[in-house]
């Protein structure tokens, strides 16, 4: 056989292999009926990049019909049926275009290594609230990690690597807090005085 450099390679549960090679290939056992995906800058459902697809996960949710795969120019929810994508992209909140490694939680969320920290995708919300990023600053080791560094435990952890070192996490531990705060104005300060009033703070409107 022809010998290539691939970034990634999955089979699905019907059989099909797909490999990341100058965009995504879907192999058959008949070479005749071999698909390569690639990106079309005329059509913005095709992949989001061609030569450089980092990542591929099949959902477990959708019957083998799709399958997530990661770029460095962002997210694509690939359809197997149809070849299109649905592209999620920097400007969609994304915190960087770079997406080396996806595995899921038991929450239906996907956790992304980047170029800019971990981010941890929900499909579900809508968009603008779909990516949360955990940076350096939450305590990671480094904002920039590795191609193919990444792994599941069977404890549920994860483990993704970087230049930097290694960062494990449970996210089970990650939860949406729903509740919203009440703000409340205790003081106000005009050219660094403090400003006062003859009522609550609070309660001044205007």
């Amino acid at each position: 056989g022809e010998f290539f450099e691939a970034s990634a390679i999955l089979e699905d549960r019907n059989g099909t292999v797909w490999v990341a090679h100058h965009g995504l290939w879907e192999l058959h056992a008949d070479p005749e009926k071999d698909v390569n995906h690639i990106h079309r800058p005329d059509d913005s459902t095709s992949l989001s990049n061609n030569n450089n697809v980092w990542s591929i996960y099949e959902d477990p949710d959708t019957n083998g019909h799709y399958l997530w795969v990661g770029t460095s120019q962002g997210l694509n929810k690939f359809d197997t049926r149809t070849g299109k994508s649905q592209r999620h992209m920097e400007q969609e909140g994304f915190p960087n275009a770079h997406v080396y490694g996806i595995l899921p939680d038991d929450f239906g969320r996907l956790w992304l290594s980047t170029n800019h920290g971990i981010t941890c995708f929900d499909d579900r919300k809508p968009e603008g609230k779909k990516f949360k990023n955990y940076d350096a600053s939450y305590g990671l080791p480094g904002n920039e990690f590795n191609r193919g560094s990444f792994c599941k435990l069977r404890s549920g952890e994860m483990m993704f690597g970087g230049p930097n070192g290694v960062v494990r996490f449970d996210p089970r531990q990650f939860r949406d807090n729903p509740y919203v705060p009440p703000v409340v104005l205790t003081a106000f300060t005009k050219m660094g005085k403090k400003v006062a009033f003859d009522r609550d703070i609070a309660d001044v409107s205007s």
